[in-house]
């Protein structure tokens, strides 16, 4: 019998049995603040992510693009997994597998 390699195998991804805790996507959140002039908004963003690290990357990238601010003007003060349940965006709580609450 001849065997057929995967599209993984092809791409040299790792196998699926092999998974580990740094292939789970995590919900994670990020709290800072914008300095905008001479003022600061505060803000709490939640993402998906496989590390904290790709998590304040994103944010970083996102709010300074969504504002004009550059990367020195964005103060991340606390990044923290949390159970995608806690999740205040809807949308990151469907990519979670948990859905919507139809109780709220």
């Amino acid at each position: 019998m001849i065997h057929l390699p995967t599209l993984g195998e092809v791409l040299g991804l790792p196998s699926r049995r092999g998974l580990n805790d740094m292939s789970i996507v995590k919900t994670i959140r990020v709290k800072g603040e914008l300095k905008m002039g001479l003022r600061s908004q505060s803000f709490t963003k939640d993402v998906r992510a496989l590390k904290i690290e790709e998590a304040r990357e994103m944010v970083i990238s996102e709010m300074g693009s969504r504002n004009k601010l550059k990367r020195n003007q964005i103060k991340i003060l606390s990044v923290e997994e949390i159970d995608p349940q806690e999740a205040q965006n809807p949308t990151i709580r469907i990519l979670a597998g948990v859905g919507e609450d139809t109780n709220e």
